[in-house]
């Protein structure tokens, strides 16, 4: 049953950003920290992402400009692995704490 319940939320978190460019993470990310919890719910997350941003990429890739498109990608590099270190190492209710207040 929770299967289906993150399935639905990824449709509804992807259907929001195809729609407005922007705004899946808002949407996924307190549904899947409810069904899954937040050390699961943030790499299940990336990696559903990453899969799906290719497609749309593929899909918008003449629209694409290359050199704003390269510095958003020096700084995921950059900002992803600090973000999975931090959720790895701390406690699951400060990093919900904190998560929250940026929500």
């Amino acid at each position: 049953m929770p299967e289906i319940a993150i399935f639905f939320t990824f449709v509804i978190a992807m259907f929001v950003q195809t729609s407005a460019g922007f705004g899946s993470a808002l949407i996924a990310m307190p549904l899947l920290i409810g069904l899954v919890g937040a050390r699961t719910a943030a790499p299940l997350f990336a990696i559903s992402f990453v899969c799906i941003a290719v497609v749309i990429a593929y899909r918008y890739r003449h629209d694409l400009q290359f050199k704003n498109f390269w510095r958003l990608q020096i700084a995921g590099l950059i900002a992803i692995p600090i973000g999975v270190n931090i959720i790895s190492q701390w406690d699951e209710h400060i990093t919900l704490f904190v998560y929250g207040l940026f929500v």
